[in-house]
């Protein structure tokens, strides 16, 4: 296979593709929509159907979208040795990210340090507890998942 793919996202696809990491909108995630489907009552309407999808595929271009900015803000400033994994390319709308492949952190990690500093280079504390957050690149922890979207209730 030319690359592997990681699904794990809740918006996005992560494919790694040669030491690139390539971040994309799920076009159709059947098994999320289907659980919000059960979860809200089962609704018979094709509009909710719509409505979600839309919901969920905009969520995702809002992510690919802050991670651009934040990326161009933040740059390569690093707090407690950690910084951003950088992004290489972008196309418009966050329709694709491609960002530096980051080996796993391969552990928790630590508390208060890299989890504040994450914090302070994403602009929030959010997911920053979770080790699939954080990567190493060239020996220094990154933090690999930094866009963030609040979705419309």
């Amino acid at each position: 296979m030319l690359w592997t793919t990681n699904t794990n996202g809740r918006y996005r696809c992560v494919r790694f593709v040669n030491g690139l990491a390539f971040k994309t909108p799920y076009l159709f995630r059947c098994a999320d929509l289907m659980f919000d489907w059960r979860r809200v009552g089962r609704p018979y309407s094709l509009r909710w159907w719509l409505r979600e999808w839309c919901d969920r595929f905009q969520g995702a271009l809002k992510h690919n979208q802050q991670e651009v900015r934040r990326w161009q803000e933040m740059g390569t400033r690093e707090i407690n040795g950690v910084s951003l994994c950088p992004v290489l390319y972008h196309l418009p709308l966050g329709l694709l990210v491609i960002m530096l492949k980051a080996e796993p952190l391969g552990r928790s990690p630590t508390f208060p340090e890299e989890d504040f500093a994450a914090g302070a280079l994403i602009g929030r504390s959010q997911d920053t507890g979770k080790p699939d957050t954080f990567g190493i690149i060239n020996g220094k922890v990154v933090v690999v998942d930094y866009g963030w979207w609040v979705r419309r209730t």
